[in-house]
């Protein structure tokens, strides 16, 4: 399988002749569809975040994320982002930072 494939479930399809290099009766009748297959890869999930209960602005804030990686593959180094919302999920944060790049996260592993 290609490693750029997008992780999802497929149809196998087997076609005859795909490059209609020889002259056939019928060539409609080259080709067939097979069973699904599910296509897997990393998956990074955000399972805890925590900081201070208040802070004055301006002060620096330390924030503790802890991710998982529950997919069936390694995933690349990333970054986590650490945002401020006044509603909480799902709207947009209003402030942000980067954490710096996380080396490569390998499948079913948790990291803070």
């Amino acid at each position: 399988m290609a490693a750029n494939v997008t992780p999802q479930t497929y149809y196998l399809w087997a076609i005859a002749d795909r490059n209609g290099q020889v002259q056939e009766n019928n060539e409609s009748n080259n080709s067939a569809v097979g069973s699904q297959i599910a296509v897997s890869g990393a998956d990074l999930l955000t399972t805890a975040v925590s900081g201070p209960a208040s802070v004055n602005a301006g002060d620096s804030i330390s924030v503790s994320a802890t991710l998982r990686n529950q997919g069936s593959l390694a995933a690349g180094a990333s970054n986590v982002g650490i945002y401020l919302s006044t509603s909480g999920p799902p709207t947009m944060p209003t402030t942000t930072s980067d954490r710096s790049p996380q080396a490569v996260w390998p499948p079913a592993r948790s990291r803070a």
